[in-house]
């Protein structure tokens, strides 16, 4: 049985409906950028863009045809109001609308509603006639005669192209449409509507032909969780439905896409949410939480005792040009499926893969949760959100150290409980995860090797985790011979109650006063204090037990000045004087002036200060000299003034006399 590996249609608009859905929230706000980007035929054109990419539909007499999307950002008040008037709408319930609807900006009226209207229509292959006017909120070419459109009274419909007044609701129930394809005229665009199916919690698609018919229906279509597709594609054109019998049985239909017809059915296949891959210690980095819907077809279930890893065991889905076909068999491997490991709530989605490979009468696996960098795809993957799918998966698996059992899990339930039994709920975090192996005694041949017994790798799932495992002597590691859960739960519970006291912590921190946290600050900087105090006389006490010099060690010092003694001693022997001179008044008033730490430091500072003062006397002598020396003569008398006038000449015949 052939099968095929699928894009996602979440992140696909395949083969390149992506402009169009870039069109589809296309508005005043961007309506600039995408002129300027290159996203419609003129540069320059502010107020019309026709989309500089086609849309291949189809035609009755067989080779697809071209039309383009249209965007007007020009509309007037005036314009506006006659189109609402012509379909009946009340401007003041249109501009309620906008606002509550469509984010309406500025002043609550007709006008601005025109300012930030955008319009669209439908041009032919030529790019110049007009098919469908800028007068509809949403447009999309069904085929050569038939476009969706979307008025301004919200009302879905058909017209024929250029007769907008040819205008015809939808017929037939629906509660969503979309497209799919549309870039390429081997695979032209294809509308399918959504709506509910008969049986409950069940989808039906229909497909319509190229007059807006229904063509083909798809019921009892197994829905996703969340927003996600319920079907996948792959690049040739055929869409696969999971669906459900009316005998309660699953299977999967395709859909040719080219044809719109239903080819054929096959075992159902399942959408695993594929996440990013684990940065780090997985307990310490949650990485990114999104994920893209990845269709697998189920192969088996892998047996219990694995831990968090059970359930289904699946394989990936081909391509039907076997492209990108993964092959199990490759540099013997002999994978018989993959399973995907997903870890607790807060990580979501799957982030690696255990590869199983061997029959039916002996198995062993690997844990992939990345890719290698050396291989040339792996290398660009790393980081990349498809790091993890499963068809790469597939080929990285010879990279990885195969294991003969795995386990992932955390602590003994009962027992992590009881840990916490009186504990604030607010403060104890949940049990960290750890992988658990039983390592093979010859990894190169895994089909008749020996095993160890359950041995921890810990909490990483990086492949350096168990590599580290096989580089280490195993009677050196814990072991246990049965149950690695035993083997793990006293580790988890230690870790967690060193978090539970940091979460506590914080907890109490944030709840109290300023005041309060100014005190706990303050006793904890004393508690720092000892703690530190005692671990700097240990290191003291190991050079003077070493007899090493004293000049090894930065912080003795501190242990000479704060204890004396023989610590004081052993620096004044290798010194002979102290770093600061003024430490010895504070050595004396601390062991007394009579201790023998004051008649050790004393006699120095004593003579440093003599000569200071002797210093400073001499200097206050000097200085006394000069000032002296600068005095005025007691008996030098000012001479008299003089009492003859001083003249100056005027120049214009005068003179001005002064006097002292």
């Amino acid at each position: 049985m052939p099968v095929f590996r699928y894009l996602m249609l979440a992140v696909l608009v395949v083969a390149g409906a992506l402009n169009a859905h870039a069109w589809e929230t296309l508005n005043d706000k961007n309506f600039d950028s995408t002129v300027r980007d290159g996203g419609c035929v003129s540069k320059t054109d502010f107020e019309r863009c026709v989309s500089a990419r086609p849309i291949f539909v189809r035609t009755d007499e067989g080779p697809s045809v071209k039309r383009y999307l249209l965007a007007s950002h020009g509309v007037t008040t005036a314009e506006l109001e006659a189109m609402l008037d012509e379909l009946g709408v009340s401007t003041s319930v249109y501009v309620d609308y906008v606002w509550d609807n469509e984010g309406g900006r500025g002043r609550k009226h007709i006008d601005s509603v025109a300012e930030q209207t955008v319009l669209f229509g439908l041009m032919a292959e030529d790019g110049t006639t007009e098919l469908a006017p800028p007068i509809y909120k949403k447009v999309w070419p069904v085929s050569d005669k038939l476009i969706l459109v979307r008025r301004l009274n919200l009302g879905w419909g058909f017209i024929t192209p250029g007769d907008p007044a040819s205008f015809r609701a939808l017929d037939f129930p629906w509660d969503n449409w979309d497209w799919y394809f549309g870039n390429q005229a081997s695979l032209p665009s294809m509308i399918m509507f959504r709506s509910k199916s008969t049986t409950p919690g069940l989808l039906k698609y229909t497909v319509i032909n190229t007059d807006g018919e229904p063509s083909t229906t798809i019921d009892r279509v197994k829905p996703t969780k969340g927003d996600g597709k319920p079907f996948a594609i792959n690049r040739s054109g055929y869409l696969g439905f999971p669906v459900r019998t009316e005998d309660g049985a699953d299977t999967t239909v395709f859909l040719n896409v080219k044809t719109r017809d239903i080819e054929r059915a096959d075992p159902t296949f399942e959408f695993v949410p594929v996440g990013w891959r684990i940065t780090g210690e997985y307990d310490l980095d949650v990485g990114r939480k999104g994920f893209t819907f990845t269709p697998m077809e189920k192969v088996g279930t892998i047996s219990s005792g694995h831990g968090i890893i059970s359930g289904g065991m699946y394989m990936p889905l081909d391509d039907w040009d076997s492209a990108l076909k993964p092959n199990p068999e490759a540099d013997e491997q002999k994978i018989i499926g993959i399973v995907p490991i997903y870890l607790p709530d807060e990580y979501q989605n799957v982030r690696g893969w255990i590869t199983v490979h061997g029959d039916d009468t002996r198995r062993w696996y690997k844990l992939v949760a990345h890719a290698p960098e050396e291989d040339a795809r792996g290398k660009e993957q790393v980081g990349e959100k498809d790091e993890l799918d499963p068809t790469d998966i597939i080929r990285y698996a010879k990279y990885f150290p195969p294991v003969a059992d795995i386990w992932i899990g955390s602590a003994d339930e009962a027992k992590y409980r009881e840990q916490f039994r009186n504990a604030d709920p607010r403060d104890v975090p949940p049990p960290e995860q750890r992988v658990v192996v039983r390592l093979f005694d010859d990894p190169d041949h895994p089909e008749t090797s020996g095993m160890t017994d359950w041995v921890s790798t810990g909490n990483d799932l990086h492949r350096r985790a168990i590599e580290k495992a096989y580089d280490t002597d195993i009677s050196t590691m814990k072991t246990h011979p049965s149950d690695p859960q035993a083997l793990i739960t006293n580790g988890v519970i230690l870790t967690a109650v060193v978090n539970a006291g940091q979460n506590k912590d914080d907890r109490e921190y944030r709840e109290m006063t300023p005041a309060q946290r100014q005190a706990r600050e303050a006793q904890r900087e004393a508690n720092y204090q000892a703690v530190l105090a005692r671990v700097q006389v240990s290191m003291a006490d190991e050079i003077l037990q070493s007899g090493r010099s004293v000049r090894e060690y930065v912080n003795f010092y501190a242990v000479a000045k704060r204890h004396g003694g023989k610590y004081l001693r052993a620096y004044w022997q290798e010194y002979g004087h102290l770093p600061d001179i003024a430490d010895s008044g504070e050595i004396c008033n601390r062991f007394g002036q009579n201790s023998e730490e004051c008649r050790l430091v004393w006699p120095k500072a004593q003579a440093y200060y003599a000569e200071e003062k002797a210093k400073s006397d001499r200097e206050a002598q000097r200085y006394a000299r000069e000032q002296a020396d600068r005095r005025p003569d007691p008996n030098w008398n000012r001479p008299s003034k003089s009492k003859e006038p001083r003249c100056y000449n005027n120049y214009d015949g005068t003179e001005t006399c002064f006097s002292d």
